[in-house]
């Protein structure tokens, strides 16, 4: 190890001795774990902010940009939110990415990035996050900021589903009843509503029995 990696170790942990003094925890859970049950709000604030900042816990990061979206939309904030979120995302937590996606797919007072939004949709879909599946797969199948694609909308459809999501369910169900991409089969788009249905989606629920007072 070279003495200048050596001395920028050292001064980290410096830093972060000075940084963190009297928010004593030894790992990044333990740390998010002691921000997560603290209720005054700038204690959990530091806990969460030294889980990420020194341990690179995930969840903590995400956890410290919710706190910056929270403070209101002034542009220092919406960095350090941006920054916080875009870190909770590439340590891999799903949730973190479909945010980004969802705040690039609906912005605030500027146009809608659909294609951005497909890029974090994506890497939370690979991290199995159900929603960041759901919502590129309806991107596909709409066509929005992507070339329509009705076979690579059901595939992402169908992870959302086997994911335990009832709108991906839905929405299988919908590209069956309809033979979007592939060959229309109600008793499929049937099973895919009950699947909904069994997962809380009342609309789910009432396409069901409707195929089922048809005989499918």
């Amino acid at each position: 190890m070279g003495l200048f990696r050596l001395f920028f170790i050292s001064l980290f942990v410096v830093w972060s001795n000075i940084a963190f003094a009297g928010y004593e925890c030894n790992s990044g859970a333990d740390c998010a774990r002691k921000g997560d049950i603290e209720f005054d709000q700038k204690i959990r604030f530091r806990y969460h902010l030294k889980a990420c900042n020194v341990y690179n816990e995930p969840r903590a990061c995400f956890s410290v940009a919710k706190y910056y979206n929270n403070r209101g939309e002034d542009e220092e904030n919406t960095k350090q939110f941006a920054y916080y979120a875009i870190k909770s995302c590439n340590l891999n937590y799903g949730f973190a990415c479909s945010t980004l996606a969802f705040f690039s797919e609906n912005p605030f007072g500027t146009s809608h990035d659909y294609h951005t939004a497909a890029v974090w949709y994506e890497k939370a879909c690979q991290l199995s996050e159900k929603h960041g599946c759901l919502r590129l797969g309806i991107l596909l199948y709409e066509g929005k900021g992507l070339r329509q694609d009705f076979v690579k909308a059901r595939a992402f459809l169908e992870k959302s589903c086997n994911l335990k999501n009832s709108d991906g369910c839905y929405n299988l169900a919908v590209i069956y009843y309809n033979g979007d991409g592939v060959r229309q089969d109600k008793y499929l788009a049937k099973q895919f509503y009950g699947m909904s249905c069994d997962l809380g989606s009342q609309e789910g629920c009432d396409e069901y029995r409707k195929l089922n007072q048809q005989g499918y």
